[in-house]
Parts: structure tokens; C-alpha cells; sequence
């Protein structure tokens, strides 16, 4: 038998089975305990797709958003900074940081090829490789970095291509609109 608190005959809060439940008249306000296991302990909210539980057997926390169209909305100073949506999407509405001699990466990353150890800064891997760039201003300006094949491509919707060289960027190639080619040696 549980226990249940009414306010002005309306049930507020009860002991259940499984831990408590905070609820009003309606299924979309309450709070029900959560417990799977050994290890899992939690809150699960109003009409239990969402949750937040701790994994001590993993060491894992779980915001959970389980409809077919939730979202996992984070805010700070009274504005959205990420959302994660139900096609695993996160838009971030700020910059992305990392602290030095960090990388950000789709997929695994070796360069030992390169330098021989790690290296740091972003890394794609993926069966077509691509980074690419468009100029907030300039929608019509775009580059790219690809590679497929065993082939690199660099290029774009741009007015030249320069390949510089040495402390201060010296330009020691320059490729034009119109595929002219000028060594500065």
C-alpha cells in the first residue's frame, strides 16, 4: 500500500512500487523515480519518454529525450547554447572551442604518416573526405579540400588559389580564375 498526498482533493504526490510520483490532473505533470537494476537510478518525467538517470555500474548519465520528435534543448543565461535533435543533429548556437594541442574529428584519426605521432586540429575520415568553405558575405565564393582515390583536390568557386610558404605566408604559387599559373620562383 502507498502513500498519497492530496491538496483540496486533488493527488499531488504518492509512493509507489518503484519509488515516488509527483503528478497533477493531467498524465503531463509528474515526476516518477526510476530504477532498473543495480546500478540505475533516475527521474523519469511526464509521459515517461524523458528522463534523467545515472549508470553507476557504467559511470554513465543520461539526459534522455525518447519521443519520436524530442529534442534535448540546453540552455544558459536564458538562451539556447545546444540542441540535440531525434536525428541525432546538435547545433550549437555559439563557437566551438578546444583547449591547445586538441583536435575536433569526424571519425578516427592516425597521422602518424605525417608526424610520425599524434597531431592535432580537425580530422575527417570517411569513404570521400571533404572540408568545406563558404564566406559569409560572399555566398557565391566557395572552396574545398577533398580527397578520393588516393587523389587531393583543393578548389572552388574562387578567384584565385595560392600555396604560400614560410613564417610570414609568402606566395609561392598563385592559380587564377582563368587556370593561369604563376611561380614566384
Amino acid at each position: 500500500a502507498g502513500v498519497k498526498l492530496y491538496y483540496y482533493n486533488s493527488l499531488k504526490f504518492e509512493t509507489t512500487s518503484t519509488g515516488i510520483q509527483i503528478s497533477d490532473a493531467g498524465a503531463v505533470k509528474k515526476i516518477v523515480s526510476y530504477f532498473d537494476g543495480d546500478y540505475t537510478s533516475g527521474f523519469k518525467f511526464s509521459d515517461l519518454n524523458g528522463g534523467i538517470w545515472y549508470d553507476a555500474g557504467a559511470y554513465d548519465l543520461y539526459l534522455n529525450a525518447n519521443h519520436a520528435n524530442s529534442q534535448i534543448i540546453l540552455q544558459s543565461g536564458g538562451s539556447t547554447t545546444l540542441t540535440l535533435d531525434a536525428s541525432n543533429n546538435a547545433t550549437f548556437a555559439g563557437n566551438i572551442a578546444t583547449a591547445a594541442d586538441k583536435r575536433i574529428s569526424v571519425g578516427t584519426w592516425d597521422n602518424s604518416a605525417f608526424t610520425g605521432g599524434n597531431a592535432y586540429g580537425f580530422s575527417v575520415t570517411s569513404s570521400l573526405p571533404l572540408l568545406h568553405l563558404t564566406e559569409s558575405d560572399e555566398t557565391n565564393k566557395k572552396g574545398y579540400v577533398g580527397l578520393t582515390g588516393g587523389s587531393m583536390y583543393v578548389g572552388g568557386l574562387i578567384s584565385n588559389l595560392y600555396l604560400q610558404s614560410g613564417a610570414s605566408g609568402t606566395t609561392a604559387l598563385t592559380i587564377d580564375s582563368s587556370q593561369n599559373a604563376t611561380f614566384a620562383g
